[in-house]
């Protein structure tokens, strides 16, 4: 996560086709997943120029109901984050699932291949 957090803004981004309200959403709340995100997964190709994978889990900002579940690919180069894209972005909405905790944002990162992070 600090490596994204020390990406200039035009080095973070949403991507996603065909564009959605849902990924609109996302792009207003990149800082704030920033700001409060955790990490509950990495994932990681083992050839060289792949990008680093991360699942993040952030708490909904009105403090209850669903979470967000945002997912990055980070480029590294010469050993230092250059790019991080959000392909990910689940927030209970427009038939997304609806992650309510940390430890279920873990057991879904898990689902999806992702090596799960401990506390």
């Amino acid at each position: 996560m600090s490596e994204i957090q020390r990406l200039p803004p035009e080095q973070v981004r949403v991507e996603h086709e065909p564009a959605t309200p849902r990924y609109s959403r996302a792009t207003q709340k990149i800082r704030y997943v920033l700001r409060v995100g955790s990490l509950v997964g990495t994932r990681m190709e083992i050839e060289d120029g792949n990008p680093l994978e991360l699942a993040i889990w952030v708490p909904a900002p009105s403090g209850s109901g669903c979470g967000l579940y945002p997912c990055w690919r980070v480029w590294s180069h010469e050993g230092q984050s250059a790019l991080a894209i959000m392909f990910t972005f689940y927030d209970g909405t427009e038939k997304s699932p609806c992650i309510k905790s940390t430890n279920s944002a873990r057991d879904f990162a898990k689902k999806n291949d992702f090596e799960v992070t401990q506390l």
